[in-house]
């Protein structure tokens, strides 16, 4: 099975959980296939690569493993959050030796759906990780549909201030679940995104004062060639020549540095 039959497939799988789940929870899909659903839902295809204004391509690997942010129910409807575990189990997943983790067999391979929690809810059902200002990313999700191998698949995706302040918080964790690897991973979706929403629209969506201390980020991490988020983003052009990245690391600089001057 082709890694884009394999990702359809999880798309599918993961209509299914939501559907099962949506009397249950409201949940946000966070993480790396928020990239390839925001480009589906423009009706483009799945497979997500940047091209810069000299040629050169790069292309986002695909995300085998949906991350979702669980809206956990009200007091009044605690009985519900019970059956979170219990419809994950009648979908045909099972938990991994990582708590908050779940995975399915598939025919070309296997499903892992990771699960996460607002920061401040204690007692969840099934282990979840907290996620900081995570009430505030369920409250301004905005709800897409995508077709998948003739179904649709509808999910909540995050504002785009909220997907950017995750990925850059993620450059901040230290602990051995966010390698080097995968913050390298982080920058391009940063870049990759501004890149498909546009500078202008990120501009704008920065405009609550919440959401000001995001730029001071982006300009740390992307605000030159020789920023930490730049030269991460060159890590995964491994067989690019030295000209190449150069020209690379430009575009980098050029797309994110085009949000600010949408900001002046």
């Amino acid at each position: 099975m082709s890694d884009q039959a394999l990702f359809e497939a999880i798309l599918l799988e993961l209509a299914v959980v939501r559907n099962r789940m949506d009397y249950l929870n409201d949940a946000v899909l966070i993480g790396g296939q928020v990239l390839a659903i925001e480009q589906m839902a423009a009706g483009a295809p799945a497979v997500f690569q940047v091209e810069t204004d000299t040629g050169q391509r790069i292309q986002r690997p695909f995300s085998m493993e949906p991350d979702l942010l669980v809206d956990p129910p009200s007091i009044e409807e605690s009985a519900l959050w019970d059956q979170l575990p219990v419809t994950l189990r009648e979908c045909g997943f099972r938990r991994t030796g990582r708590a908050f983790k779940w995975a399915k067999a598939l025919a070309g391979g296997v499903m892992e759906l990771d699960l996460f929690i607002p920061v401040g809810h204690k007692d969840p059902v099934t282990q979840m990780t907290p996620v900081e200002d995570g009430q505030r990313i369920l409250d301004r999700a905005r709800e897409v549909v995508v077709p998948v191998q003739g179904r649709e698949l509808r999910i909540k995706l995050p504002h785009p201030a909220d997907f950017l302040r995750m990925k850059l918080d993620n450059f901040d964790r230290t602990d051995a679940m966010r390698q080097e690897q995968h913050k390298a991973k982080d920058a391009l979706d940063i870049y990759g995104y501004i890149h498909l929403k546009t500078p202008a629209l990120i501009a704008a969506a920065l405009r609550d004062p919440r959401d000001e201390s995001i730029l001071g980020r982006l300009r740390e991490h992307f605000g030159s060639e020789r920023s930490p988020g730049v030269q991460r983003v060159l890590k995964l052009l491994p067989g690019y020549s030295p000209d190449d990245g150069a020209m690379v690391a430009k575009h980098v600089v050029r797309t994110v540095s085009a949000v600010f001057k949408e900001r002046m």
